[in-house]
């Protein structure tokens, strides 16, 4: 999986443009950044409040890739359309949704 291809599942998806960003300049607290490094590896990071919740480098985009995309497809509060009630029935949907990219 590449950057395009990512980018079309989390269209496909309806992942929020604003909580899931890639190789913005700066980083943008509070979304899941997704960063091509000088050297040409890849920096995934979460940081909230001066937090770094998640810092995970990757020499590989097609890894870096997957793991944004199953980290965004397990929380429903990525969606764009997300509702406070998609939380009761989350754990089916999720299932279905990481098999179909299969990322479980």
């Amino acid at each position: 999986m590449n950057i395009d291809q990512l980018n079309e599942i989390l269209t496909e998806e309806k992942i929020s443009k604003q909580a899931c960003l890639i190789n913005p300049r700066p980083l943008v607290e509070g979304a899941l950044c997704l960063n091509e490094q000088e050297d040409g590896s890849w920096l995934v990071i979460l940081n909230e409040r001066g937090n770094f919740l998640i810092h995970q480098s990757f020499s590989l985009e097609s890894d870096a890739c997957r793991f944004v995309l199953k980290h965004v497809l397990s929380d429903p509060t990525y969606r764009e359309d997300f509702k406070q009630s998609d939380l009761f029935s989350w754990k089916e949907k999720k299932k279905n949704i990481l098999e179909k990219y299969e990322l479980e």
